[in-house]
């Protein structure tokens, strides 16, 4: 192979994706509450939009050690991460509960574009059954499995619609809960999607985060 074919394959998006981590998107629409009835809709998309704190949080993996300033959480303060400091008693993980929107899988109405700075959703939607609100499902997560040359695992969340009207989500993000000497949020992954949640419906978010060699 000549130096002109590893370029155009430096520069195929496809050929990028072989060999690194993928994340992919998908929502589906079900006429009823809680994922029930008839589905309605399905959506996918390929997500690009790991930000900021994913790296910033590998990095502290790798190293092992505390690295001073070193992720801004979703409440926009600069943050020491010092899990290799804290011991049994550190955690990571993205498995919210019912109705706690503050990590897991988030969605909002912000249509910014994703920046790497990004480290929280423009307009996060709330909890509830206001007008605009969504009920946020738990967020659940399924065990790596391998299909082929394929390394993957998805992570999901219900949001129901009972708010009286329409509610319409521009942003999907997906935060991670992270203690160590406290408890911090960091949003690792931030992308535009738009879905239209119709009143007494439900959607439910599912990302698959994978590799294929």
């Amino acid at each position: 192979m000549n130096r002109i074919d590893i370029l155009k394959g430096l520069w195929n998006p496809k050929g990028l994706e072989r060999g690194l981590p993928t994340l992919d998107l998908e929502f589906q629409h079900y006429s009823g509450p809680n994922a029930t009835g008839r589905m309605t809709r399905h959506t996918k998309q390929r997500c690009h939009s790991y930000v900021r704190s994913m790296i910033d949080i590998l990095h502290e993996g790798y190293t092992n050690a505390q690295v001073v300033n070193g992720g801004t959480d979703t409440g926009g303060t600069l943050r020491t991460l010092n899990r290799a400091l804290a011991g049994s008693g550190s955690n990571l993980d993205a498995l919210s509960g019912a109705a706690n929107n503050t990590f897991g899988i988030q969605v909002g109405t912000g249509v910014t574009a994703v920046a790497i700075g990004d480290t929280a959703l423009v307009t996060l939607i709330a909890d509830g059954v206001a007008a605009t609100q969504l009920q946020y499902g738990a967020t659940s997560a399924i065990a790596p499995s391998t299909a082929g040359s394929t390394r993957s695992f998805t992570v999901s969340r219900t949001l129901t619609n009972n708010s009286g009207g329409t509610v319409t989500i521009q942003e999907v993000g997906l935060v991670l809960s992270y203690t160590a000497d406290a408890l911090r949020r960091f949003l690792v992954e931030r992308s535009l999607s738009t879905q239209a949640i119709l009143n007494t419906a439900s959607a439910t978010a599912t990302y698959t985060i994978g590799v294929t060699v």
